[in-house]
């Protein structure tokens, strides 16, 4: 194999944020050390966001994120976070695979797994991340961060056995965890299995009169809902909810065609009892779309996000009426209220 020699001028200071949290993440047993292509391109955007939702948001206990510049570049904290390692785990923007190529430069002993991200999302992106909706990139990163974790984190399945896709990158391709439970000959799991993917919670505090906060397990998301005042109530969350899961199950079926919309935008109208039980007895949904996908495909979408990969949606339609449409926008032409 063919090397070259790259000189790099030694530092005496150190980063002191970088140290402490090398420090901080020393622990006996070593955590799985998880580095990425930090590269300037679209490809590399989606490996650095994924890293940093496996090491901060997704498996926070049993990893740790490596600065590969810092890991790469001096002999401190970090290369020390990686050396240790009993696992370490690349994320890959592409072939060229610069993050495990650079740190086995640095420790030639190195064996890295190596997790090629864009042959999970399996899209050729452009270089600009100017080119790629910002939400896009949080799917794609979504999408390989969980496969890693389910995979190179808590382990693969044994041979022999199986687990659920990956959020959203299952047959299912739906919104946060709808991917249905699958069994080993690949059909649904029969109904009354237990078999169930792990609770999503959220936790609520009252801050008095009307108002709570909703807060994720993460600690790191939270908004109010409060009712009669200007934010959103209770119910106009529970219908954002439902427009909110939708589109993102439309836009992952549409990014497995390789299609990004133009403009997607979701209006969800509900009817409730006017007396006891208040319960709403229909709901109807607007989906606003500008994209070159013709109709026929386009309501393929949506009807497959409304009663199988959005999981609120699904949830609502044995006891709610639930209807749908599609309306063709053009960009530029667009109304906000609508």
């Amino acid at each position: 194999m063919d090397y070259e020699t790259i000189r790099i001028a030694k530092v005496t200071g150190k980063c002191p944020a970088c140290e402490d949290y090398a420090a901080k993440n020393s622990t006996t047993p070593p955590k799985i050390a998880v580095m990425a292509c930090e590269g300037a391109c679209a490809r590399g955007e989606v490996a650095r966001r994924a890293a940093n939702l496996i090491a901060h948001r997704l498996a926070r206990n049993e990893t740790v994120r490596i600065c590969l510049g810092g890991a790469f570049t001096k002999d401190t904290g970090q290369r020390n976070l990686v050396r240790r390692a009993e696992k370490v785990i690349a994320i890959e923007g592409c072939f060229i695979n610069c993050s495990s190529r650079m740190m086995e430069g640095a420790i030639p002993e190195l064996k890295p797994e190596i997790v090629r991200a864009d042959l999970i999302y399996n899209l050729d992106l452009p270089f600009g991340i100017d080119e790629v909706p910002d939400e896009m990139f949080t799917i794609y990163a979504n999408q390989v961060a969980e496969q890693v974790v389910r995979d190179y984190v808590k382990g693969a399945p044994a041979p022999g056995t199986c687990q659920p896709p990956a959020c959203g990158t299952g047959p299912a391709g739906g919104c946060g965890c709808s991917a249905s439970p699958r069994s080993c000959s690949g059909k649904p799991v029969a109904a009354g299995n237990t078999e169930y993917l792990p609770p999503d919670v959220v936790n609520v505090h009252w801050e008095g009169c009307k108002k709570f906060r909703v807060e994720n397990t993460h600690g790191e998301g939270s908004y109010i809902l409060e009712e009669e005042t200007t934010e959103c109530s209770p119910c106009d969350s529970f219908m954002g909810a439902v427009g909110a899961c939708a589109n993102l199950s439309v836009i992952v079926q549409m990014q497995k065609r390789g299609i990004v919309p133009k403009i997607l935008k979701t209006q969800v109208s509900g009817t409730r009892n006017a007396g006891l039980p208040v319960a709403w007895k229909r709901m109807h949904v607007t989906f606003s779309l500008d994209t070159d996908l013709n109709d026929t495909d386009v309501n393929v979408i949506l009807e497959r996000a409304m009663t199988v990969t959005c999981p609120v949606a699904v949830t609502l339609l044995p006891a709610v009426e639930m209807t749908w449409e599609l309306r063709r926008v053009k960009e530029g032409f667009f109304t906000p209220g609508m």
